[in-house]
């Protein structure tokens, strides 16, 4: 049976209870700088690096033995990172979800935000939906033959939170649902379903996991090193549903994981080193001779995934256009 199918008959039961408060949601840190959430049938521990020792205090002796107390080693471990996840193997607890002080802020801010927006009277509920939030607002830009697009990234800080606790939920899963053994790369492209997942759950509508697209796309055109976290392979066959078709919550990420993970696009080693090469050779600095002919057999597939974000910063005809110019086979 097809993927569009099958989803569309599964997905069908999603809970209308969006976005009610649950020991999953991030309801802001403590005083002392953690919150514990839910990360599958276990606690994930929410932690300000700047509060990493009163944040250790709260795990258990069997945790706390697989981790360093010193201030240090959470600095060296995020290093530039806004945040990253380190897990522990324990009944109860998933692992560390470690936040950056930035991060933090804007989580702040964004919870202050939306505690406003709630309060507001249910009659201009959809008018306060629509809003935009400016301090949670960033901005991605690329250079494309010499001219900047820009993308407005909003609620960015909530998307990089799921990131990191799709991370938990994916290794909580492995060697039961998903294969014990996962590669890097493997790792980041499932918590970026993980974040479309649950993007989905909490608003009941795709535009959160379009920007995640695009940002993971736009990221890979201003440097190859970001192929690590490129994930549009994977996203674009459940981005292609229509809303109200993906409406259907297997109730558990893990229901839907097992269902989806068997029918993602798989890249290996060698295939990634033949996407990197082309994605240098279209976008690099030193591109500067056309070569449409070039890794032609990469080129449809490339140009597929690249498509809607080039479509969204460039308009639909002037992306085919540019698209078209650059690889022979389409």
């Amino acid at each position: 049976m097809r993927l569009t199918s099958v989803i569309c008959i599964v997905l069908l039961m999603l809970s209308v209870n969006r976005l009610a408060a649950s020991e999953s949601d991030y309801q802001g840190l403590t005083n002392l700088g953690w919150q514990w959430v839910s990360a599958a049938d276990k606690k994930a521990l929410i932690c300000d690096i700047s509060h990493w020792h009163e944040c250790l205090q709260q795990l258990s002796s069997t945790a706390l033995a697989q981790l360093d107390f010193s201030p240090e080693y959470a600095e060296n471990v995020l290093g530039r990172q806004e945040a990253m996840v380190l897990s522990v193997k324990e009944s109860q607890h998933a692992g560390i979800i470690l936040l950056a002080p930035s991060l933090v802020q804007a989580l702040e801010q964004q919870v202050t935000e939306d505690s406003a927006h709630k309060s507001i009277d249910k009659i201009t509920k959809k008018n306060s939906e629509k809003s935009t939030s400016i301090i949670s607002i960033r901005q991605a830009s690329i250079s494309v033959a010499g001219k900047y697009y820009s993308l407005i990234l909003e609620h960015q800080a909530q998307l990089t939170l799921w990131h990191e606790l799709g991370h938990l939920e994916n290794i909580a899963l492995q060697g039961s649902i998903l294969p014990i053994n996962l590669s890097a790369y493997q790792h980041e492209w499932l918590a970026d379903v993980y974040t479309l997942w649950r993007s989905l759950k909490e608003t009941g509508k795709l535009d959160l996991a379009w920007q995640q697209y695009h940002r993971r796309n736009m990221a890979l055109i201003n440097d190859i090193a970001n192929l690590s976290h490129w994930s549009a392979p994977q996203l674009l066959s459940l981005l292609s549903e229509q809303p109200e078709r993906l409406q259907l919550d297997f109730e558990q990420y893990s229901n839907f994981i097992a269902f989806i993970y068997p029918k993602l696009m798989q890249l290996d080693e060698s295939t990634l080193a033949e996407y990197s090469s082309l994605v240098q050779r279209t976008f690099g600095a030193g591109a500067v001779q056309s070569l449409p002919h070039y890794m032609f057999w990469r080129q449809q597939e490339l140009a597929l995934w690249l498509r809607p974000t080039l479509g969204e910063l460039m308009g639909e005809k002037q992306a085919e256009l540019w698209l078209k110019a650059q690889f022979s086979a389409l």
